[in-house]
């Protein structure tokens, strides 16, 4: 629970209270959410991965940049994962240790985003939300590919300039210079009036033919079946940040141009989000196809 790692080039390492801890220079991060995740938001969650499914998970080694409190690495470690590796710069990463102490397979870093202290050993490797949190974002996507050897998966998700020109001019200065300055415990509660709105103006994108009429449907519509703390989490994100970054799709395609990705996919998470996912070589789909052969 406490000492010190010590490296062969003489560096050494904080470990206290369970969590390694390295280039640490960060207070806690009052984006995280107070309360832990519901498990029927597991399937949101699963769809901002998409098209990863649960079965690529089983026996894997997976890696989260910017996990926060730790409840989506909780989540996805009950899926078969062989280990779970939760990296947060924040001192937020004392509260990821203690949501995910029972889980056996789960093991909590503080480290730097841009430059990750880990080896490239991961099968998996993603970040949601993180990116846009970060001053660049690409150096965090970059992180990623680092991380995954060939034959290795990323995943990010994180918000869209596109469809969200309305919300950045409106938040924008409103995050800048009063819902950043309040305290995470008090913004909570002002959050939750706008959830609210927010979540009784989705019930009217639940009947198809109206959601289709209506403005902003297509991101609206696949929202309403989410419980309300699913949309004051949502709109308290959105609060606490001083600055969030909201990249162009060309953006996102450049960050994927690089070498070591294939059959890289960019696709609307409704209509509001970017999905990126790329495979970082052929030689997973083929061992499955040996293996089917056999």
């Amino acid at each position: 629970m406490d000492g010190e790692l010590g490296c062969r080039c003489g560096a050494r390492f904080e470990l206290s209270h369970g969590v390694p801890r390295f280039e640490v220079h960060e207070e806690a991060d009052s984006r995280v959410w107070p309360w832990q995740r519901r498990a029927n938001d597991d399937q949101w969650l699963l769809d901002q991965l998409a098209p990863l499914s649960t079965r690529d998970l089983v026996d894997a080694a997976i890696v989260e940049l910017g996990a926060g409190a730790g409840e989506r690495i909780a989540a996805l470690a009950s899926y078969g994962v062989r280990t779970a590796v939760a990296l947060e710069p924040t001192a937020d990463v004392d509260r990821a240790f203690r949501a995910t102490r029972h889980l056996h397979n789960v093991h909590v870093v503080q480290g730097n985003l841009e430059r990750p202290p880990l080896a490239r050993v991961f099968d998996f490797a993603f970040s949601i939300g993180a990116l846009a949190a970060r001053p660049e974002p690409k150096l965090v996507f970059d992180s990623l590919i680092a991380l995954t050897p060939d034959g290795g998966r990323i995943a990010a998700w994180l918000p869209s300039r596109e469809n969200n020109e309305w919300l950045i001019r409106l938040l924008d200065p409103m995050r800048l210079f009063v819902t950043s300055k309040i305290s995470p415990k008090r913004l909570v509660w002002l959050s939750l009036a706008p959830a609210l709105l927010l979540r009784g103006t989705a019930w009217a994108y639940r009947v198809k033919p109206l959601a289709n009429l209506l403005p902003f449907g297509a991101a609206l519509a696949p929202m309403s079946g989410r419980s309300l703390t699913s949309f004051h989490r949502s709109v308290y994100h959105q609060l606490t940040h001083r600055k969030l970054h909201f990249p162009t799709r060309d953006e996102v395609e450049r960050w994927l141009a690089n070498n070591r990705l294939l059959h890289a996919t960019i696709d609307w998470h409704n209509n509001t989000a970017w999905r990126v996912g790329a495979l970082t070589s052929d030689s997973v789909r083929l061992t499955e196809t040996l293996k089917e052969g056999a």
